[in-house]
């Protein structure tokens, strides 16, 4: 009897090790494994392409960030560029102006404020970057003023005495022998620089 026992007891173990429940669960854990494998994959490979979209993303702001820079510091370059003579209007003054090949204080004065006789006030306003009226040099940059109109004083008459010239007679009436181009203008001397003894000239000594 107790040997008899035994020997069932043996045959449903062998049967319980070959149940086909027992190969379904072995193949279902394989899978399982392989599934889990195959995410632990995918999940990377997303991780991956997750850093490299926000790497992208930040470089692209960076980029953009200094395009805006460049463009906004280009624009204020322009902004404060001198412009060119024929350019320049009164609104504008007072201004800076680089001079150019061809240029003279003249010219700037004519085409600037409507009258050479006003480029003793050019001048006046950049003594410390030209040394002679008569000789400018292109390259350098000058302050081109805003010029105030000037007070109407009552004109003084004076009579013309051998040895004189417009600027003697303004340092004598005026203190100050740039009011000579204003004497020029109040005259309408063709050749300031030709006044005779007799001569009888209006003198202002307005604001220079």
């Amino acid at each position: 009897m107790g040997v008899e026992n035994r020997k069932y007891r043996v045959y449903i173990v062998d049967k319980l090790l070959f149940l086909p429940g027992k190969t379904d669960v072995k193949d279902l854990l394989k899978k399982f494994k392989l599934n889990e494998d195959t995410i632990s994959g995918v999940l990377g490979v997303l991780a991956v392409l997750l850093v490299v979209y926000l790497l992208w993303g930040y470089f692209k702001s960076v980029n953009q960030g200094q395009i805006s820079n460049s463009s906004a510091n280009t624009e204020a370059t322009q902004s404060t560029q001198p412009k060119p003579l024929g350019e320049i209007k009164t609104t504008d003054l007072p201004t800076n102006y680089i001079l150019k090949p061809g240029d003279s204080l003249w010219k700037i004065a004519q085409t600037v404020y409507g009258s050479g006789y006003e480029w003793s006030k050019v001048y006046t306003e950049n003594k410390d970057k030209i040394s002679n009226p008569n000789l400018v040099y292109a390259g350098v940059q000058i302050t081109l003023p805003k010029i105030e109109a000037a007070a109407a004083a009552t004109p003084q008459t004076y009579t013309v005495v051998a040895g004189d010239n417009l600027w003697n007679i303004g340092v004598k009436l005026c203190g100050s022998g740039f009011v000579w181009t204003q004497i020029a203008a109040d005259n309408s001397l063709a050749n300031p620089r030709l006044i005779h003894p007799g001569n009888v000239l209006k003198v202002r000594c307005g604001k220079i």
